[in-house]
């Protein structure tokens, strides 16, 4: 129903953040883990962690005009540089080639970033 201000719900969402007791701020639920439900990852002897199948994550792709860049795991990175042993070949709209070990690889978004 219409209120005073004409506008359907603002009082029900004035009394929702007048009643409220939980801190908007504050985690909804604490992850409990134990530790032997983590993946244990072991340092190799250069001290840096093994490489996993999926390591590289693409999170986002820029292009304007000549300048191309990506950010590939909280990384931004630009054609022809390198990032954890892969080289930046080329950035699409779609996705980044990279070479790695002789070999050329296709990186795209995840499927749960894109849903």
């Amino acid at each position: 129903p219409p209120t005073p201000t004409g506008r359907p719900h603002d009082d029900e969402a004035g009394q929702w953040i007048e009643q409220s007791s939980r801190d908007p701020f504050a985690p909804i639920a604490a992850a409990s883990h134990s530790h032997s439900d983590l993946p244990s990852l072991r340092v190799d002897h250069t001290g840096e962690l093994p490489q996993t199948k999926n390591a590289l994550t693409l999170k986002a792709i820029a292009i304007e005009a000549e300048q191309r860049s990506a950010v590939i795991n909280r990384t931004v990175v630009y054609e022809g540089e390198i990032i954890h042993g892969h080289q930046v070949l080329s950035i699409q709209p779609k996705g980044v080639w990279l070479k790695h070990q002789g070999k050329t690889q296709w990186l795209t978004f995840s499927k749960e970033a894109t849903s």
